[in-house]
């Protein structure tokens, strides 16, 4: 489900002052990702297979890091890195019906090795600047669904031991990750510090973007991305956090937690235990 993109973008101040506009990376970090590849994970539209890559890591290293480099300092990506194949995957029920089917997107195995490499100084960047929301449990080295649990049964516990009750509301937004407008996204990056060539970068990643489904060795026609966070990448989560990491900062009464876009506010009631007068009330 794509939307379409409005033409006025709202107006929003810089969360922090410093930027990021450059990144370098070495022949050796990018040999020491391909060889940790697993071998079993499939290509993507490119068909450039991980047991290749990983057999001939001494031989590639080089090579791949002046490519990426080249990439890091123009803005400009590969077409081969824009494009993904679709492939359906049975979930369970009826094999007939295609809502019971989850669809994966295969993407460049060698792109995905530059994504981590970006990934990892965006994270770095933003973490020296505590931009990232500490309520935000998604797709973040050490949090997980399991830590967002336990610091909500903490406040739940905390407040069923002084007789108290917690009063919940769970939300989760429909097909959020593809319907991230791509304007206020690099806006939102903009305003979080991503600046020059890289800011180019994540616009040439996240735009003119095309896709197809593949069953069975059948190939449909390619059709146009027109909105969200690219799927089956490395970055698509982190940029989608970026998108929302603002949300919380809305919620002034109540606590919020979120894995990405799931999430949970809540907030402590006190349990009445008098005598309720009517009269006083009319």
């Amino acid at each position: 489900m794509f939307t379409h993109e409005q033409s006025d973008l709202p107006e929003f101040d810089n969360m922090i002052y410093d930027n990021l506009s450059h990144i370098v990376c070495t022949s050796s970090e990018v040999e020491k990702h391909l060889k940790a590849l697993n071998i079993h994970k499939s290509p993507g539209s490119d068909l450039i297979s991980t047991h290749i890559l990983k057999e001939c890591t001494l031989e590639l290293s080089t090579s791949l890091c002046v490519l990426f480099n080249k990439s890091f300092s123009t803005g400009m990506l590969p077409a081969d890195w824009k494009i993904a194949n679709i492939t359906p995957i049975h979930k369970k029920g009826n094999k007939h019906k295609k809502e019971n089917y989850c669809q994966i997107s295969l993407t460049s195995i060698v792109c995905k090795i530059a994504e981590k490499i970006v990934r990892s100084r965006i994270t770095t960047f933003w973490s020296t600047h505590h931009v990232l929301n500490p309520n935000q449990f998604g797709y973040l080295e050490g949090k997980s669904t399991l830590a967002q649990l336990l610091s909500c049964f903490h406040d739940w516990c905390l407040s069923r031991n002084n007789s108290k009750t917690t009063d919940a509301i769970f939300l989760d937004l429909s097909k959020a990750f593809d319907s991230v407008p791509h304007e206020r996204l690099l806006l939102k990056l903009s305003r979080y510090g991503i600046d020059g060539p890289l800011l180019r970068c994540f616009r040439n990643f996240s735009t003119n973007r095309h896709q197809r489904v593949v069953i069975r060795g059948t190939y449909s026609s390619w059709s146009q991305v027109t909105s969200g966070v690219p799927q089956g990448t490395i970055l698509g989560p982190t940029l989608f956090l970026i998108y929302f990491n603002d949300i919380p900062k809305n919620v002034i009464t109540s606590t919020i937690k979120l894995f990405a876009d799931d999430t949970k506010i809540y907030r402590e009631c006190s349990v009445f235990t008098g005598n309720l007068d009517f009269a006083a009330l009319t």
